[in-house]
């Protein structure tokens, strides 16, 4: 009997705190601005550091890792990638999500299918990424990926 009067009291609580969070919705939201701006001002100066690497294959985990990169964007662009200043720029372009980098215009690849994947690791803007994508072949590959994934 004990137990559900404990039941009983968390589930007024919890009933007590959904009735009165529409009273204090605007208080809320003003306090949590603030605390929004310096938390994505805090984030863009997080370091950013990322592994980038290359695998033939449909999978990352079928055949071992052709080629690897670093890619350090914060405090500045660096790293054994070929173009960081770019890559870093289409990052922040899409916000850090991988999943949004824009198309490269005026790509044209053969359809050739020799199929690669692509694995990102690490940290953008003190968020965790593990990220991986396959392509059709390399061609689309960066295409797809642009200055990001040209290595």
């Amino acid at each position: 009997m004990r137990s559900r009067a404990g039941l009983v009291a968390v589930c007024g609580a919890m009933l007590a705190a959904a009735v009165a969070l529409p009273l204090g919705g605007t208080a809320y939201a003003a306090d949590t601005a603030g605390a929004t701006d310096a938390a994505r001002t805090a984030a863009a100066d997080t370091p950013s550091a990322l592994v980038l690497t290359l695998s033939p294959g449909e999978s990352a985990q079928t055949v071992g890792v052709e080629r690897a990169v670093t890619l350090t964007c914060t405090p500045s662009p660096g790293g054994s990638h070929p173009a960081p200043q770019e890559a870093c720029a289409e990052l922040s372009a899409a916000d850090g999500d991988l999943a949004a980098l824009p198309a490269q215009p005026q790509s044209f690849c053969a359809m050739i299918y020799a199929p690669v994947v692509v694995t990102v690791q690490g940290a953008w803007q003190g968020e965790r990424v593990d990220y991986a994508r396959s392509f059709p072949n390399e061609c689309v590959m960066r295409a797809q990926g642009g200055p990001l994934y040209a290595f």
